[in-house]
């Protein structure tokens, strides 16, 4: 999940963006049913007292407050079916406990189980409070805008109603085998693929084959033109298969060990003589250039020698890792390492 805090006069705005297998990058191109009359608790004309108060609070913000846990939206079934979408705004108040109050609808999506759905949602989240300069905890007004919309595939091309992720085989995340894979496929009017093909291998086989499985069983929306037929045009769908991400905090980064690290690079540079690195070395590479960027452009020079000691000490990791596979990642390839638990400790 994606999510962000920007600061406004007296409010903060929380954005939210549902997880790949729920959201969408935009609504769905067919006509949808004429939105309902606006459902659910409407927020009131005037301020309670402590909303009054936490207005005054935010004056005094000098600390955002961040997302800890929560916060996912569980898109209704019922409404998933109808395909409504819609952004729901909902406003409260961000205790010094981390917790909203007072939640109502500000805005809504036109359709009673979405307005309903991101009430529910709020209520779930747990953010770090807002502070002072001095430190000191406070209460302030909080604006939670939450998305629903139908996912799109990669390649912009029909929404998916329910992806099926494909599986990672234990014996292939120990042998090191790990990559993408794309599978391209038409689309038949029971919103599945006909004849899914592997259109990019990961080079591992069974990889490639639980890719496979996994897209066949993918359902998409089966749109209709203005005639009435069905539109079944090509789709193409990626999977990845990779031990450094997994759920949880620092999306599996602060997970990795050691061994597995050395494993993966392993096989990596075996199977694909012809691409030097892997996704998660441009990953980590990435991190430091932003890093480096923060205050100062990087001059062509500066950058060259950057790749230079950046590929030098990723070897030199590989080595190490390969000779005390039960430490972490992180605790071996520094400053970056230490850069990745500082980002994850931050909730990014």
């Amino acid at each position: 999940m994606r999510f962000g805090i920007a600061k406004i006069p007296g409010v903060i705005a929380v954005t939210m963006a549902m997880p790949a297998a729920l959201a969408a990058q935009q609504a769905p191109s067919t006509p949808l049913p004429a939105p309902v009359p606006p459902p659910g608790p409407m927020a009131p004309s005037e301020d309670s007292t402590a909303m009054v108060a936490a207005k005054a609070g935010a004056a005094l913000m000098k600390v955002v407050p961040r997302l800890i846990r929560g916060g996912v939206p569980v898109y209704p079934a019922s409404e998933l079916a109808a395909g409504h979408s819609g952004t729901v705004k909902v406003r409260g108040i961000l205790g010094i406990d981390g917790k909203l109050s007072e939640l109502v609808v500000t805005q809504s999506a036109g359709f009673p189980g979405l307005d309903d759905a991101a009430l529910a949602t709020a209520q779930r989240a747990t953010f770090s409070p807002a502070r002072t300069a001095a430190g000191d905890a406070i209460a302030i007004p909080v604006t939670m805008p939450v998305r629903f919309a139908l996912e799109e595939n990669a390649d912009n091309g029909p929404p998916i109603l329910t992806r099926v992720e494909a599986i990672y085989p234990d014996a292939e995340r120990a042998a090191g085998r790990h990559g993408k894979v794309e599978i391209t496929g038409t689309l038949g009017e029971d919103g599945k693929l006909i004849d899914p093909v592997v259109a990019v291998s990961s080079r591992a086989p069974v990889l490639d084959e639980a890719a496979l499985t996994a897209a066949r069983a993918t359902v998409f929306r089966v749109d209709r033109n203005t005639a009435g037929k069905p539109v079944l045009p090509s789709v193409r769908l990626p999977f990845s298969f990779n031990s450094y991400q997994s759920p949880g905090p620092g999306g599996g980064v602060l997970r990795y060990r050691c061994g597995q690290f050395a494993t993966d690079q392993a096989w990596w540079r075996a199977t694909w003589p012809e691409k030097t690195h892997d996704a998660f070395y441009y990953m980590i590479f990435g991190l430091r250039t932003i890093v480096m960027m923060q205050g100062e452009k990087l001059d062509p020079a500066t950058l060259k020698g950057n790749i230079a000691d950046f590929g030098q000490r990723w070897t030199k990791a590989i080595d190490t890792c390969r000779e005390q596979p039960d430490m972490l990642f992180i605790d071996v390839f520094k400053p970056e390492g230490d850069w990745a638990r500082r980002l994850a400790g931050n909730g990014l």
